[in-house]
């Protein structure tokens, strides 16, 4: 079993659906779900031990090496058939069964479907990442450079903002981390621009990979979702007063300012944030109401954090 099917089953349990109904929909046994799910469980409360976590992850299937390859064919081709999918990935050296191709094709075309489809409207539902490469001005006249991390909750409009020194898979996670404390839960979707340290390699992919929805997503990213139990999706544009907040932030802020390193650029932003009431994205008594009443609807944080 992959991440991917992983992720699957633990989105799904957490939505509420049985293990009978997850079973039937993604073609594993029962026996298998209830294991993803303690697995998971112990490592959030810490009760995992290595060895364990270890194994489970390396195990994994055939198809595992060709999962790039067959999300690109779905999203440039929508209605390819799955033997056409079959003769490609032949010529590209699988050569196992048709049948568990089919199987790995339709649990795939479940998941995007899934990610396109995740309600907006909802609380605890959607949260969008964005990330932005940005040069700061030093006090000692060389120039910084930096990223912009935003994560937005699309229900109540509550931002997270934070400079980072890279964009690396580390510093993402990390930035993850302190954004889930932040709000103080996670939502059941996240979802992203290109950002290639998210991503696996593509390496001999024959296929146009130019949309994030097409790609596999890095493993060690996926294991750090299903951790915390959401489900990575492709972002289909972020809200207004996103776009405006971080133009703000770049061009009255971090264009106009000397900062010391880093560290002072953060503090910078977080005062200009309270000053400008944006942290909270608006002192608007119905956003405010929606702020708390989506906490209850987070993802509760694990007792036992990530620890890769």
């Amino acid at each position: 079993m992959n991440e991917y099917t992983r992720n699957e089953i633990i989105v799904r349990s957490l939505r509420g659906q049985s293990q009978r109904e997850i079973a039937t929909v993604l073609h594993v046994s029962r026996n298998t779900i209830k294991s993803v799910i303690q697995q998971r469980e112990a490592a959030r409360d810490g009760t995992l031990d290595r060895e364990s976590q270890l194994a489970a992850n390396r195990r994994g299937s055939i198809l595992d090496d060709y999962e790039t390859d067959i999300r690109e064919l779905i999203v440039r081709y929508p209605k390819m058939k799955v033997v056409e999918i079959h003769r490609r990935l032949q010529a590209l050296g699988y050569s196992a069964s048709y049948t568990i191709l089919r199987l790995r094709v339709k649990q795939i075309r479940q998941q995007l479907t899934a990610g396109r489809l995740a309600k907006t409207a909802a609380p605890g539902a959607v949260g969008k990442v964005l990330c932005r490469n940005v040069v700061l001005r030093s006090i000692d006249s060389k120039n910084l450079n930096a990223t912009l991390f935003v994560f937005h909750l699309e229900y109540s409009g509550r931002v997270y903002v934070h400079l980072t020194p890279s964009n690396d898979l580390a510093f993402v996670i990390y930035e993850h981390l302190r954004a889930f404390e932040h709000f103080s839960g996670v939502t059941a979707t996240i979802k992203y621009d290109e950002l290639p340290s998210l991503f696996g390699s593509t390496k001999g992919s024959t296929v146009d990979s130019s949309k994030n929805a097409g790609r596999s997503y890095n493993q060690t990213f996926i294991r750090f979702a299903n951790h915390y139990g959401f489900r990575p999706a492709t972002n289909d544009g972020h809200d207004e007063s996103v776009k405006s907040l971080v133009v703000q932030i770049e061009r009255q802020l971090l264009a106009e300012s000397e900062f010391r390193g880093i560290d002072h650029a953060n503090d910078a932003i977080g005062i200009w944030c309270a000053n400008n009431r944006l942290n909270v994205c608006t002192a608007d008594p119905d956003k405010v109401e929606a702020r708390s009443h989506e906490s209850s609807f987070l993802i509760p944080l694990p007792q036992h954090p990530w620890s890769g």
